[in-house]
């Protein structure tokens, strides 16, 4: 796809500030992620060790992220793609200074002049691809199959700080499920914990939490990715066991961080098969088949 539409920041048409309240960027929202992810790997510790108790002396949790701020889409517009796409410039702007920033009326200002949107739904894959090409001016690499399948990819590619933007069910506590695309919602990835048997030693890059030996942050991740990420997703052979990682997550609905399993998260991008009968579609852009353009599709954004 062709980058034919070039967007001007400066000179983006505006809704009146009323129509996006409680919508925008969040202040403090990435200052408070170190805790909200030392808080969410304390949870899932003591979940599984509640539930599996047999493999609570065996595993190790392995933790990082890229974090970002916070960007709300507010209570009038369907804009959680379009605020993904926000969250997902200030990740890349970590890898390069230079990248712009966006409003949300700047970013839904250019996906209605592509043709993509009414209200700030998107509900193809492919236009979000072509849209944050225009802004961000960074390749975007869609995938078409299984996230559960495509974990060592996923992985490698969050290691590096690229983010992930995956569509998904959301219930109202904004954690995957399964209602077939009738509540479609976006959401970015930005890091991953990973369980491993694997015991690793390394003051240097690792740091390990006072009172959880078990729980491990990786400081440094260019170390990480050029020696231990395939060790440490891959188990029992060439297999890598899906059950055991688990994805930092963002979307416009909350201010805070969410920790999904990777493959509860798979198995709802998988079920995106069709629109809710529900909703008023007059007022909404969607000529496609689900099936075609959220189905088993999510995109990385890298440079």
């Amino acid at each position: 796809m062709q980058n034919d539409v070039c967007v001007q920041h400066t000179n983006v048409p505006r809704y009146p500030a009323f129509a996006f309240k409680s919508a925008g960027l969040v202040e403090n929202s990435e200052e408070k992620s170190p805790d909200e992810e030392r808080e969410l790997c304390l949870k899932l510790i003591e979940d599984i060790d509640r539930r599996q108790s047999y493999i609570r002396s065996s595993l190790h949790w392995y933790t990082f992220n890229t974090p970002v701020p916070s960007v709300l889409q507010g209570y009038r517009r369907p804009m959680c793609g379009l605020v993904a796409l926000s969250m997902a410039g200030h990740m890349l702007e970590k890898c390069r200074s230079s990248v712009p920033q966006y409003t949300n009326n700047d970013i839904l200002q250019a996906a209605i002049k592509l043709g993509f949107t009414k209200q700030g739904e998107m509900f193809s894959v492919y236009d979000m691809a072509v849209l944050a090409r225009n802004l961000y001016s960074c390749e975007v690499t869609i995938y078409d199959t299984e996230m559960k399948h495509n974990a060592h990819t996923i992985l490698t590619n969050l290691i590096c700080g690229h983010p992930l933007i995956v569509p998904y069910d959301n219930d109202r506590n904004f954690e995957p499920c399964l209602q077939r695309g009738h509540r479609a919602h976006w959401a970015i990835i930005t890091g991953a914990v990973i369980g491993n048997k694997k015991k690793i030693f390394d003051d240097n890059h690792l740091q390990f939490h006072k009172k959880l030996p078990n729980l491990v942050k990786i400081i440094d991740s260019q170390w990480f990715q050029e020696n231990l990420a395939d060790e440490l997703a891959l188990q029992d052979g060439e297999n890598i066991n899906t059950s055991l990682i688990y994805l930092y997550g963002k979307q416009g609905k909350s201010a805070r961080y969410r920790l999904w399993s990777l493959n509860s998260l798979s198995t709802s991008n998988s079920n995106l098969k069709e629109y809710d009968p529900k909703r008023d579609w007059n007022w909404l852009h969607c000529p496609y088949n689900l099936e075609d353009t959220l189905c088993n599709k999510y995109m990385v954004l890298h440079f």
